[in-house]
């Protein structure tokens, strides 16, 4: 007589599986196991607990991974939960008990801008730079306390809740010129910082790095041929940004863009953000927490910008590789020290 079920007595004449030493054929397997709905090992359905109030089944080594409001008395995993004063919260309850305590503000939070330098006598005399850095904080970090030790370094920075990331938070500045950013706004150490908590940006699939302008610094015109420069140069600009993404779309086609209406058909999600009222934001970069790449992004944003305004749409649309080396040469004898030595390294001067 051959190997019999441990279950069900019968002799093993099918498919079976081994569990701890044990084996089971298929019909009392797929009666009596099942997958944890947290981890996803496969345990006895006699080792699974519901979590209180949610229809979650886990293992006994997840259940422990769970605990309740002190507010509502939902039950809800640790990484869900807040801490404040030594109590647990849910996201809804801690939000609307201490929202002006809050650390990491709620998505739609705006303040004021703080420009920098002060504007004189309107932005539109200089471009500003605003930065929205997406990042992610590892499963064990207190990431309220990484946001405020971010906004010690650096008081004009502000961090904010974003739906996409996982357990990040997205570090917004207040506008600034690029050579501000470059030797006031503490990003190196900022960075470093973020490093060492082994926070992550680049290395993800939910982070990017999103910078806006003031759009007054452009006119009408200008701002179309900042369009039609990003969207025609797709191909290079992809290489400076590392990464195509479905949040930042090129246009396809000179016609796109010829006029304010069509640069600014309601789509956000575009590598050049045109819904925004006071910026255009530039959305097609991937996060990072190195210096030098973030620094480049920034030279390059600036620099073509300024690029734009100096040359015609002709010289743009006409000869899309000339328009290319056209940017190159504007470049020349430019003090964008990070931005030329990352073109290099991409081979793309």
């Amino acid at each position: 007589m051959g190997a019999e079920c441990t279950s069900c007595g019968q002799e093993l004449a099918g498919e079976s599986t081994e569990y701890n030493d044990d084996v089971y054929c298929a019909d009392c397997w797929e009666n009596n196991f099942s997958l944890c709905e947290d981890c996803d090992e496969v345990v006895p359905n006699d080792d699974l607990e519901y979590v209180a109030g949610r229809s979650v089944a886990v293992c006994s080594g997840c259940t422990e991974q769970y605990g309740s409001c002190i507010n509502c008395n939902e039950s809800y995993h640790e990484n869900n939960l807040e801490e404040h004063n030594g109590e647990s919260y849910c996201e809804d309850c801690h939000n609307n008990a201490h929202d002006d305590e809050k650390v990491i503000k709620d998505y739609e939070y705006k303040p004021v801008p703080v420009f920098s330098p002060t504007p004189n006598p309107s932005t539109a005399e200089h471009l500003y730079l605003g930065i929205e850095l997406e990042i992610e904080v590892v499963i064990s970090a207190d990431r309220n306390e990484i946001a405020e030790e971010v906004q010690r370094l650096q008081g004009r920075v502000y961090c904010k809740k974003d739906g996409s990331l996982d357990k990040g938070f997205e570090i917004v500045s207040h506008p600034a010129t690029l050579g501000y950013h470059l030797s006031d706004m503490r990003w190196a150490e900022i960075l470093a910082y973020l490093r060492e908590q082994d926070c992550s940006s680049h290395n993800t699939t939910t982070c990017g790095l999103h910078i806006h302008i003031n759009r007054d610094y452009l006119t009408i015109q200008e701002q179309i041929k900042l369009a039609i420069f990003i969207h025609t140069q797709a191909k290079n600009i992809t290489k400076i940004a590392r990464r195509d993404s479905s949040y930042a779309k090129y246009k396809d086609g000179i016609e796109k863009l010829s006029d304010e209406e069509k640069i600014s058909n309601g789509d956000r999600y575009e590598a050049l953000n045109f819904q925004n009222r006071s910026t255009v934001e530039f959305r097609m970069f991937r996060g990072t927490l190195n210096a030098e790449t973030f620094f480049a992004t920034l030279e390059f944003v600036d620099s073509v910008v300024e690029f734009v305004k100096t040359a015609s749409t002709a010289d743009l649309a006409s000869d899309i590789p000339e328009a290319w080396r056209k940017y190159i040469g504007y470049l020349s004898g430019k003090d964008y020290q990070y931005l030329n030595a990352y073109l290099t390294k991409k081979e793309l001067l």
